[in-house]
């Protein structure tokens, strides 16, 4: 890597013409599925409605969102409301690509992730799979174990990566002997995600 060359985020930033529109970018190809209101977008990548609404109206210009009415439940769960939302339209020719880039300080810095969590607790094993291995098959994305975790802490850090992400992340938090049993035991979830694409961000338990 070229020295004092900038940091993914920064340069997506740039390339792109602003966070926001990255962070909307990133949460649409890497949640192909879904269809969000103006609020469930804001609450992911944590930006004002206002620029929020700006960079969708420019994606929905060029064909690569499609916007539409539905009807869901309100808040109180008494009635129906109408409700725009936004989702991904699969007929853009460059979702494959842009998905590559747009993944790149993700895989790229994964390894990274460890440092994010200290003062978290005595955090003894991180393992990232799935989002963090650019492998959408994967049960969850990341799996912390140790002892004495600071639960609120490590959850605030979780919502920042997604916040940068653009998308939610899958996480397990487990204390240490919780951990060594399920993996001992032959636990489903444990072997899940030994059967998928992982790498050790920390790995204090020799495993």
């Amino acid at each position: 890597m070229v020295k004092n060359m900038p940091q993914g985020m920064e340069i997506l930033g740039k390339l792109f013409g602003g966070l926001t529109k990255v962070k909307l970018l990133r949460f649409f190809t890497l949640n192909p599925g879904s269809e969000s209101s103006l609020s469930e977008i804001a609450v992911v990548v944590k930006a004002s409605q206002e620029s929020i609404r700006r960079e969708l109206k420019i994606l929905e210009s060029i064909k690569f969102l499609s916007e539409k009415q539905v009807s869901r439940t309100n808040a109180r769960g008494d009635h129906k409301i109408k409700v725009r939302v936004w989702s991904l339209d699969h007929a853009f020719p460059f979702i494959p690509d842009l998905r590559r880039i747009l993944s790149y300080d993700i895989t790229e810095k994964r390894l990274d992730v460890a440092k994010k969590f200290r003062g978290c607790g005595r955090i003894k094993l991180i393992i990232l799979s799935g989002l963090f291995m650019n492998d959408a098959s994967g049960r969850v994305d990341l799996t912390i174990a140790g002892d004495d975790l600071e639960r609120r802490k490590i959850e605030k850090v979780i919502h920042n990566l997604e916040a940068d992400f653009g998308k939610e992340i899958k996480y397990a938090i487990l204390d240490t002997e919780d951990f060594n049993f399920r993996m001992f035991s032959g636990d489903k979830f444990i072997r899940d995600i030994y059967d998928y694409p992982f790498e050790y961000a920390l790995n204090k338990l020799n495993i």
